[in-house]
């Protein structure tokens, strides 16, 4: 007599037997891929050639004196980027001018001379607004200061550190091969 137990035991047998026949399969399907070899001396090469890259990646560590060349070598740009298009004493001098423009407004009696003195004032407000530099101006500037930073960091740019990303990781790859 067959019964459920039989066949289901029988099915199990079957998936057994069969199953070195189904594993052999698989790599016939991997064969679509290319065998990967690569030499000792490719190896050895390729490995140099990733940690070279990757002290590209991690750039330049100052020392006290590079640091301290570079903070020289940014003041000039830095003092701009404070300033804007009036220096300090400029800006200074225009302020005490604000000043007594206002203490002169308090004093005045007439409304002619209230009304000389505020335009006056607004000029001088006009000239801080026109003072002070423009976001495209403040960009160039902080994108100059950056520049003259990397050249002695000797960092790469964003799009130079994705280029040597995608480099590791193709050689990344070539050391996944096998060792002949």
């Amino acid at each position: 007599m067959f019964s459920l137990r039989h066949g289901a035991a029988a099915l199990v047998t079957t998936a057994l037997v069969a199953a070195p026949v189904a594993l052999t399969a698989v790599p016939a399907q991997a064969a679509h891929r290319k065998p990967c070899t690569i030499t000792a001396a490719q190896r050895a090469a390729t490995i140099d050639q990733v940690h070279a890259l990757q002290r590209q990646l991690a750039g330049h560590h100052l020392t006290a004196s590079e640091r301290i060349a570079l903070h020289a070598a940014t003041a000039e740009l830095r003092k701009a980027l404070r300033d804007g298009h009036l220096t300090a004493a400029e800006r200074k001098a225009k302020r005490a001018e604000y000043v007594a423009l206002v203490k002169k407004l308090h004093a005045a009696a007439t409304p002619e001379e209230r009304t000389a003195i505020r335009s006056e004032l607004a000029a001088l407000r006009a000239e801080f607004v026109a003072g002070r530099l423009t976001r495209a101006e403040r960009r160039a500037l902080l994108d100059e200061i950056a520049d003259v930073r990397r050249a002695f960091t000797q960092r790469p740019t964003k799009a130079q550190r994705a280029a040597i990303r995608a480099e590791v990781r193709s050689l990344a790859a070539t050391l996944r091969c096998t060792t002949i």
